[in-house]
């Protein structure tokens, strides 16, 4: 069996403020480039059968926009 493991930055995120890191969001510059990923991933094929994301929100947005779409996409699961 082969496994195959795709790794994936999160998006670009807008600058952290005084919330910290953590809840940074996506920019649209970060929305645009990881909706025009996941539409080419599903052209060709890509079918994940495992998610994981860190708790970061800008990686929490990234992980849906990629599985939106996707037939019998995996839940993504946050791990630290």
């Amino acid at each position: 069996m082969t496994l195959i493991l795709d790794l994936v930055r999160h998006g670009h995120a807008e600058p952290a403020g005084m919330g910290g890191d953590e809840p940074r969001a996506l920019s649209a510059r970060g929305l645009s480039y990881i909706s025009k990923l996941g539409g080419r991933l599903r052209r060709e094929g890509w079918r994940p059968t495992h998610a994981l994301m860190s708790p970061f929100r800008r990686a929490r947005e990234s992980a849906a926009i990629l599985l939106a779409g996707l037939d019998d996409a995996p839940l993504p699961e946050e791990v630290d």
